[in-house]
This record gives structure tokens, C-alpha cells and sequence, in this order.
């Protein structure tokens, strides 16, 4: 009678088979990691953008003065525009009553961030958003002299590099809400 031996290890087919998988589950990883680093850097920017607006909004209810040269000055509006030229600019101003000027109270410039601000509307050049002092009332134009129609407008933010990957910071004119919507590049429903 023969006895037979077990041989232990694997087989070289086993190995690689091993090694395929791994591979395999590495890539799948690798590349839905890549998607969600593009899309985490849109969201960033998006709230970055939304928070301007809120702060925008909150100067105007609390009716906080602009100061220039450290004199402070009666604030009747802050605004908040997009230069669609520049598509990566976005500064927060205040209107001073006495003589109509706009002061800077702060501005963001996006192109480091790389992504691309733009309207939701197609406006010709400038978008911009008013909240008046004392109620925060809010005005958006597309250019000095024209007031959207409509109920909402806002600013999308999108990758430079994955146009897919997008961010729609919304504003609705009568009520003053502030909404950031992932994925849509439009403010129905705001």
C-alpha cells in the first residue's frame, strides 16, 4: 500500500488568478476615488459661494456699516456679483448711502480651486444680487439697468476638468432662501 502525500503551497495559475482580482478591485478603486476627490473639491467651492451669499445677506438684515480708509459709512445694500468674462471672480460689496459708491468687503477668486463659476441664466455679462438694508430684500439683475424675471436665479460651479461634476448655488428672489443643488445646473424648485 502507497500512501500519498499532500503538497502544500499553491499553484503558480492560483497566484496570478489572486493577483487579477486585486487588480482588478484596486483599479475600480483608484478611479472612484479620483470622481469623488473631483467632486468634493465643486462642493467646497459651491458652499464657499453659498456662504458668500449668506454672508451678503446677514450684513444686509443686520444692517452692518462698510468702512473705508476706517471711516464707517450707513450701508443701503450689499451686492454680489459674477463677472461671466472672468469666470472665477466673486466679491461681496456694500453700497454706501451717502453717494451711491460700492465699497469691496470681500471677494474670492475660484481658479485655484479649479473649477468655473458661471450663471444659471444666460446673462450677457454681470450677474448680480442685492439684498437691501434693513429686510434683506433681494434684486437680482444680469447687468445694471435689468432685473431678472422669475423667482430664483443663482451661479453654477463647475470642474475644469469633469464638466459633469457640478454644483448650482441658488438664491430665490422672493423669499431670499440660499440653496446648494449637486448635479443640476438649474434652481427649479428653490
Amino acid at each position: 500500500m502507497t500512501l500519498k502525500r499532500k503538497q502544500k503551497g499553491v499553484t503558480l495559475v492560483e497566484v496570478m488568478v489572486v493577483i487579477a482580482v486585486i487588480g482588478i478591485g484596486t483599479s475600480i478603486m483608484l478611479a472612484s476615488m479620483g470622481n469623488a476627490k473631483e467632486q468634493k473639491r465643486v462642493e467646497t467651492a459651491a458652499r464657499e459661494v453659498a456662504a458668500m451669499f449668506r454672508e451678503a445677506q446677514s450684513n444686509a438684515l443686520s444692517g452692518k456699516q462698510v468702512s473705508l480708509g476706517g471711516v464707517f459709512y450707513s450701508t443701503c445694500a450689499y451686492r454680489i456679483s459674477v463677472l461671466t468674462p472672468q469666470p472665477y471672480m466673486l466679491s461681496v460689496t456694500g453700497q454706501r448711502c451717502d453717494n451711491q459708491n460700492w465699497v469691496l468687503s470681500s471677494s474670492k477668486n475660484f481658479s485655484a480651486s479649479r473649477v468655473k463659476l458661471s450663471t444659471i441664466i444666460d446673462a450677457p455679462s454681470v450677474l448680480q444680487v442685492i439684498f437691501s438694508v434693513p429686510h434683506g430684500n433681494v434684486t437680482a439683475t444680469a447687468s445694471p439697468s435689468s432685473v431678472i424675471s422669475g423667482n430664483t436665479t443663482g451661479i453654477l460651479v463647475k470642474s475644469e476638468n469633469d464638466p459633469s461634476v457640478m454644483y448650482s448655488v441658488c438664491i430665490n428672489t422672493l423669499s431670499g432662501k440660499i440653496a446648494e443643488i449637486a448635479g443640476k445646473a438649474d434652481c427649479s424648485g428653490v
